[in-house]
Order: structure tokens, then sequence, then C-alpha cells
């Protein structure tokens, strides 16, 4: 076969943090494919429809259905895809560089075997080697068979009708028995060159707590029931010599977990002996150093010790997009960020404030009301650590959009995590919100089409600490700083473009 006879189908139902992993992987291989077909299984997190989006706009073939699982999903993209070769991958799954080079050769070398798979690599909540056993039908059907990822000829595909999409799960399973009823011989290679992501919320993890995966490799076997009466009692002895090896297996590991209960009981006795032992001097187990205290080491953010930590976040975030600081730049109770951070193009930086004390006040407006700003005037609006102290956040957002120009871009930034403001009265009002990554893009989507906007999530669990402590940069470790952790953000970055207005209609 040629170099490029090779299809990839990456089936995605809201797997928009992994995807892009899956495809680098592809994209690393020592063996391109010719095609590459996303198929969106009817996602609806706003995250992964914009990863989509921005994955289609990037030229890559990105093709959306309904929501009708796993299989049909997988099925529609070989459909659109011509290659003899064919490689179904779970977007949250991962590709070794020499995974399609070594597979394929082995379809190119020896023309009478149907598929080949690998040896696997489990990553994420578990980590673990397995080879599947040689590929026979008492192997599949007593002991387990080859990974969703492995490569199969078109003509397989073909024969067995596709992937069976009445199966929720144990799709592939039911796949590659029917392959080797109609006669197509499979290889494994031991080399662990799938890397196959656990997750304690994926769809078999699910299957198994709701307790119906019983039910469907039920369904699965009764399919095969010819198949399994023609095996009969090899069948038979061969799955009691797996249960046997399982209960053997499972009475190690509980021998093991009960001598780790034991070594921990242990440990805990002697740490409780020995922080005892540090109280009675005076000590406690932690040393918490200068955080042992209810009050935080600044009262204003770090200020006055240096750089404010979210400052660092929102700082980086304007000077990637300086680009887009230009022709008339609407900046917030003063000018520093629109005049510091503007390109060569910024033609006049207005100021935003309700206050009319404010001498740098160009627009005195409230955002959440600003009729009197006309539509479709500011080419950039910085909107940086506002909109939390402010209570109609849909308000100012929708005015924020209506007054930037067609193709204008919002620059806008919104804290996760921070002290009640310290400036004026905010107990009382003036502090309202702090956001979350989902809060942020849902807010974003009734205004701006998804492929319109990003939203970048910018700190971890240590940036948090350190800002409510009050401290600043110069407090923390470098890598500290650059370490992001989507389930301890601090700062929330957006940036948003108006849509282009629509070309005149021609006479």
């Amino acid at each position: 076969m040629a170099v490029s006879d090779i299809a990839v189908i990456i089936p995605c139902y809201n797997h928009g943090r992994t995807i892009r992993e899956t495809l680098e992987s592809v994209r690393a291989q020592t063996r391109q494919p010719a095609e590459i077909v996303i198929v969106d299984d009817g996602s609806t997190h706003l995250q992964t429809r914009q990863v989509l989006r921005a994955l289609g706009a990037a030229a890559y073939r990105v093709v959306h259905t309904a929501n009708r699982g796993v299989a049909a999903a997988r099925n529609h993209g070989v459909r659109l895809t011509s290659a003899p070769y064919i490689v179904l991958l779970d977007a949250d799954d991962v590709l070794e560089p020499t995974y399609l080079e070594k597979t394929a050769r082995r379809l190119d070398e020896k023309p009478a075997v149907g598929f080949v798979s690998t040896a696997l690599q489990a990553f994420g909540a578990a980590s673990y080697v397995w080879t599947p056993p040689p590929c026979t039908l008492l192997n599949a059907l007593a002991r387990g068979t080859v990974h969703p990822a492995t490569m199969f000829r078109r003509v397989m595909w073909e024969a067995v009708g596709g992937v069976d999409e009445t199966f929720r799960t144990c799709e592939d399973l039911d796949f590659w028995i029917a392959a080797m009823e109609a006669g197509f011989e499979g290889e494994v290679l031991e080399e662990a060159l799938f890397r196959y992501r656990v997750r304690e919320e994926s769809k078999h993890h699910n299957h198994v707590s709701r307790g119906t995966y019983r039910q469907v490799k039920l369904a699965v076997l009764a399919k095969h029931q010819k198949t399994i009466e023609a095996l009969g009692l090899d069948l038979l002895r061969l799955k009691e010599e797996f249960i046997v090896e399982q209960r053997t297996h499972l009475a190690y590991l509980e021998t093991q977990m009960r001598e780790h209960e034991r070594e921990r009981q242990q440990l805990e006795g002697e740490i409780a002996v020995a922080a005892q032992r540090l109280r009675e001097r005076g000590r406690d187990i932690l040393d918490w150093g200068d955080l042992r205290r209810w009050t935080p080491l600044s009262p204003v953010w770090g200020i006055d010790r240096g750089k404010i930590i979210d400052r660092y976040y929102i700082e980086a975030f304007l000077t990637e997009h300086r680009a887009d600081i230009r022709g008339r730049v609407l900046d917030v109770k003063d000018s520093f960020y629109g005049v510091t951070y503007g390109s060569d193009a910024v033609t006049r930086v207005d100021v935003l404030d309700i206050d009319p004390s404010n001498s740098e006040a160009t627009v005195v407006a409230d955002l959440t009301k600003a009729d009197e700003v006309p539509t479709g005037t500011f080419d950039c609006f910085l909107l940086l650590q506002t909109l939390h102290i402010i209570y109609d956040v849909r308000g100012a957002l929708f005015h924020a959009h209506r007054i930037l120009k067609p193709g204008g871009v919002l620059l806008c930034t919104l804290p996760a995590v921070s002290r009640v403001n310290c400036e004026g009265a905010a107990l009382e009002g003036g502090d309202y919100w702090r956001f979350t990554e989902a809060s942020v893009r849902e807010l974003f989507s009734e205004l701006f089409p998804l492929e319109d906007f990003e939203v970048h999530a910018f700190g971890n669990v240590m940036t948090d600490a350190g800002f409510l402590y009050g401290l600043s940069t110069q407090d923390l470790p470098p890598e500290a700083l650059e370490f992001n952790d989507p389930w301890f953000p601090l700062v929330f970055c957006v940036r948003a473009v108006k849509a282009p207005a629509p070309a005149a209609a021609k006479t």
C-alpha cells in the first residue's frame, strides 16, 4: 500500500479538553494518514463546541451529527472516507508516533490479516500496561479482545456491516467478534503503542456503575449465540480458567490492600505520637511560617509588596493581544492599559466611568444602561476586572458588545478568586460575583458566536492562596506562575470579536 492509505476517524462527544492532544498524536505519526475526520456526536458542552469550531476553521474536517452514540459516529466517519486502512480513535486517547506505521506495515506485509492491534498503556486515573490475548473467538468471548483503536481493513468493516449501532457499550467487542466470525484474522503487536485514557466519568465506567453493562454484555452474547454453541465446552473451560485467574488476582490485591492498610494505620499512629511530641514542645506538625495568620500579609492584593499576582496574567494577556488594541480604544476608570499596551495603530483612548467626578472620564455612563453611547463606536474595549463589581453582568456585556464596531475586539478579564473589593462600600454593594469557566463561556455565548471568542483560565492553588494572602509575584517561585490548573483558576481572560457587518447586496 502507499504511504497515505489510512483514514483516522475520531468520534467526539464533549471531549473538547482532550481532542487537541489526540489530534497532535495523529499529526506526529511517522506514517501520515490520508484522511482525518472528526465526527461531533451532538456535543453539548460549550467548550467542546468552541474547540470543534476552531478545528474546522483550521482546515480539519469536522462533521456534526445528532447524538446517536459512538457506534453511529464511527460508522458515519468511515462512510465519509475512502482509504483502505481505518483507525477509530476516541477523542481522549493518544497514539505513539509509530502506531500507524507499524500497524499498517503488518497489513501491508500480510494480506490475509484483517486487523492489527497493539498493547496499550493506560494513563490518567490509572496506570498499567495490557496486552490483548491472541485474536481468536475463544479469547474474545472468554478473556476479551483488542482495543477500539485497532487498525483494520475497510473490506472487513464492509463485510460485517459496520459497527452495530444498537449497542451503546460493548460495540467494539461485538465488532471484533463479528470480524472473526466472518473469517478475518487479527494480530497483536507487543509494543504499547496506544495510550488509553482512564477516566472515572467514562462511558464504560458509567455503564458499570449504573448496572447496565451486564445487560448489554448479555445482548452481545445473545447475538453471537451460534458461535458460543459451536465453541461449546472449550469456551466454558477457557472462561473458567479466566475466572479462576481473576479470582486469584483479586485475592492477591485484597491481601496487598490489607497489608497496606496495616502499614497505613501503623504510620498514622507514629505520626500522631510525633505530632503530640511536637505540640508538647510548642511546635506544630506543619510549618506554616508567615502564613499562620487570620489576616493577609497585604490587605491591598500585594501591591505594597510588588506586582499583584493576577496582574501578571492580565498583562501577559494584553501583551499577547497588543495588535487588537488599535483604533479608538475604550478603557475603564483611567487610560493606563490602553496607553501602556496599545499598538501603534491606536488613534484615541477613551475612559469609561460611572462617576462624573473622574476627570479622566471621557464617557460617563453606567455600562448596564449605556444607551447614550452610540452603537459601533470603538475598535477595542478593555473591560478588565470590572464585571464582578457590576450586578447586571448581562446588561453590561450587552452594551460592551453593542458599542464595539463590527470586527471590534473585547478584551475582558474576570476573577475566579479574590478578596472582596477594598475600594468603597463593597460589603454593602459593589462587589457581586466570582466566575467559573462554565459561567464565562455561557455569558459570552449569548452575544458572540462560538468561533468568535476564546476563554483562557490562568492560575493554580498556589497562586490562588498567595493572592488571598496578599503576596506578590516576587513572593512566588517563577514556575508557580507558569502552571495553569483548570480546577483552581485565579483569573479568566477572554478575547471576543464582534461579527463583521454583513456585506452590502450588489445591485
